[in-house]
C-alpha cells in the first residue's frame, strides 16, 4: 500500500526533536522486541546532532524546533504505513526507543493541540535556544521580551543545571526535554552558579524583527524561526526598500520548509530553492513561488553553529544562486526531514523520512555550510555591515 503524499507544509525542517527513551525493564525489553519485529523496516535512519531550540522543548513541542493542521506522513523509507495505527503511548515510546532516529518524537493526544499551535507561530516556552560544545550547554539565542530575556539571561550564558539536575547528566537532549512543560508552570535554571526561576508562557516562535542599521540605509532583518506567517513578515519588512539587507540567521533552528522557501522567494528570481526525499522513494523540488522577489538589493547573511535545518535551506539557496554573501561561522548541518503521522489514539509520531539538498546539490547533513567570510562570533555583526556597505556602494 502506497503511503499518502504529504503536503509539503507538513514537513519539519526543524532542529531539535527530542526522542523519548524510557528505562528498560524485562517486560519492556520483550515489548521492544515485538515492536522491532512489527515495524522492522520502519525503524529508519536519523540525522545529525546539534543546536536545539527550547520550543520543541515546550509544545510537546518546537518548533523544535512544529506541527501541521493536516498531520499526515509519507511512508518511512522501507517501512509500513503508520497513519491510524492503534499505537498507545507506551507502545509509541517503546517504538522510539528502538528507532535509529535521533529526531523522532512522540506527542501524546493531550499535547497535540500545543504541537499544532506551535506551527501557527506560537508555543509554550521560556524563550531561548541552546547548543552544546566541548561538553558545555550554552545559550545560543534569547528571544526578546521572553521569560529568559526578562530574567537577564543572555547569549553565551552556560546552563549548568535544570531543576537541580546537572546539565552534564542530562545532555543536550535532556536539557531541551527538561525545559518542556505547560503554560504557567515553573522551571529553574542554573545559569553558571546563579539560579534563575522562570515561568513558561505562550511565545511567538517565528520572530521576525527588522530595524535600520544606524547611520546607513541598511536593514537588519533577524529571522529566529520559520512558522506560519514568517515569509509575510519578511516581505513586509522588505517593503521599506533598504539599500542592503543584513539577514541574521544566527541561532535559527529551522521550522517549516514551505515558509523557508517562501522567504527565499522574496530574494530570488525563478528557479530552485531546495529538493528533498519525499518519503516514498522519490525526490521533490521546491521552486521560487509567490510575488516577484527583490533580486537586486545586496544581501549578507549572518550564520553560526546554531543556524540549522530550514535556516540552512534558506542560506544555501541564497548562496548557491549567487544572491548573498555569508559571514560568520559554519552552520549546524541538519540535512534531514521529518514528517508527522496521527496514530489511532490521537497522538502524533514524528519520523525522519529523508534528506534535503540545496540548489548546488551538495550534502549538508553532518557537514554544515561554511561561510564565505569566516569571523569570530563577536565580530560577525561589524564585519557583516562592512561587507554589506561595500556591496551597496557597488
Amino acid at each position: 500500500m502506497r503511503a499518502p503524499r504529504p503536503d509539503r507544509a507538513g514537513l519539519d525542517f526543524r532542529c531539535g526533536r527530542v526522542p523519548y527513551a524510557p528505562a528498560m525493564t524485562s517486560g519492556r525489553v520483550r515489548r521492544r522486541a515485538v515492536l522491532a519485529l512489527a515495524f522492522g523496516a520502519a525503524l529508519t535512519t536519523g540525522a545529525a546532532t546539534g543546536a536545539w531550540h527550547e520550543t520543541a522543548v515546550d509544545a510537546a513541542v518546537p518548533g523544535q524546533r512544529g506541527a501541521e493542521t493536516r498531520l499526515r506522513t509519507p511512508l518511512p523509507p522501507g517501512g509500513v504505513p503508520l497513519d491510524g495505527v492503534p499505537l498507545g503511548p507506551d507502545e509509541a515510546r517503546e517504538l522510539l526507543s528502538v528507532l535509529d532516529d535521533p529526531w523522532a518524537a512522540y506527542y501524546p493526544a493531550d499535547a497535540v493541540s500545543g504541537y499544532r499551535r506551535q506551527v501557527d507561530g506560537t508555543y509554550p516556552g521560556v524563550g531561548l535556544t541552546v547548543r552544546q560544545a566541548a561538553g558545555r550547554v550554552t545559550v545560543a539565542y534569547v528571544q526578546p521580551a521572553g521569560p529568559a530575556a526578562r530574567a537577564g539571561i543572555v547569549e553565551g550564558d552556560e546552563i549548568t543545571a535544570v531543576d537541580g539536575t546537572p546539565a552534564g547528566d542530562l545532555g543536550l537532549a535532556g536539557v531541551v526535554a527538561a525545559l518542556r512543560g505547560p503554560v504557567g508552570t515553573p522551571v529553574t535554571l542554573a545559569v553558571g552558579a546563579r539560579p534563575v526561576d522562570l515561568v513558561r508562557e505562550i511565545l511567538t516562535g517565528t520572530d521576525v524583527t527588522a530595524e535600520p542599521v544606524p547611520d546607513t540605509g541598511l536593514l537588519w532583518l533577524r529571522v529566529a524561526g520559520f512558522g506560519r506567517g514568517t515569509a509575510d513578515r519578511v516581505r513586509a519588512a522588505l517593503a521599506r526598500a533598504p539599500e542592503g539587507v543584513l539577514l541574521d540567521l544566527r541561532g535559527n533552528p529551522g521550522g517549516l520548509v514551505d515558509e523557508a522557501a517562501a522567504v527565499a522567494s522574496a530574494f530570488l528570481p525563478p528557479g530552485p530553492v531546495v529538493s528533498y526525499d519525499d518519503g516514498t522513494g522519490g525526490r521533490r523540488e521546491l521552486d521560487v513561488a509567490g510575488p516577484p522577489g527583490d533580486t537586486d538589493t545586496p544581501v549578507v547573511v549572518l550564520a553560526d553553529g546554531g543556524t540549522a535545518s530550514a535556516a540552512e535551506v534558506l542560506l544555501a539557496a541564497l548562496r548557491d544562486r549567487g544572491r548573498a554573501v555569508v559571514v560568520g561561522s559554519t552552520t549546524y548541518g541538519k540535512g534531514s526531514v521529518q514528517a508527522p503521522t496521527t496514530l489511532g489514539d490521537g497522538g502524533v509520531l514524528n519520523l525522519t523520512i529523508g534528506h534535503w539538498y540545496p540548489p548546488g546539490g551538495h550534502a549538508v547533513d553532518g557537514r554544515g555550510i561554511d561561510p564565505d567570510i569566516a569571523v569570530p562570533a563577536g565580530e560577525a555583526e561589524t564585519r557583516g555591515v562592512e561587507v554589506l556597505e561595500g556591496l551597496a556602494d557597488e
